[in-house]
């Protein structure tokens, strides 16, 4: 320390530079040194830092494969919903087919093929009707044949 101050105080300047040098040199040690120690008392803390980060990738990961999983899980329905959806589709599509080509008959024929549609369902009605009629009629004869006596035993 004496030393120090008799050359601050009558020292040459290539002793004061020498001097300076030593200092600023002492200064960098101490200060590796408070870092180092900073390093070692952050270290529990790093290390537990490192153990969490770990465990919630792993956790991260754990999930990922679930959900994987589940939707390797869940294909069956999404083909099964598909293929309800196509079918339905189809359905639709087959029932504007028909509507179309009913449209296009009628507008082709200007109303004709429903009114041929309309004559042949009537004419049906009356074969029906004449049909009952005639049932009708027999089994009232028979009937009748039944309750009333033979005339010519």
């Amino acid at each position: 320390e004496l030393e120090r101050l008799r050359v601050a105080l009558t020292g040459s300047a290539e002793e004061v530079a020498a001097m300076q040098a030593e200092k600023e040199k002492e200064a960098r040690i101490e200060h590796h040194a408070h870092r180092a120690m900073k390093r070692i008392c952050n270290q529990g803390i790093i290390r537990g830092f490192t153990q969490w980060q770990d465990q919630y990738l792993e956790a991260a990961r754990h999930k990922r494969m679930l959900a994987a999983a589940g939707a390797r899980l869940m294909r069956p329905a999404l083909a099964a919903s598909v293929n309800h959806w196509r079918t339905d589709w189809e359905f639709g599509q087959r029932k504007a087919l028909a509507e179309e080509v009913r449209r296009r008959a009628a507008s082709k024929y200007g109303g004709a093929a429903s009114g041929e549609v309309a004559e042949i369902k009537a004419q049906a009605e009356a074969d029906l009707h004449a049909q009952k009629m005639y049932a009708e009629r027999h089994e009232l004869a028979a009937l009748e044949k039944q309750v009333s006596p033979n005339p010519n035993p």
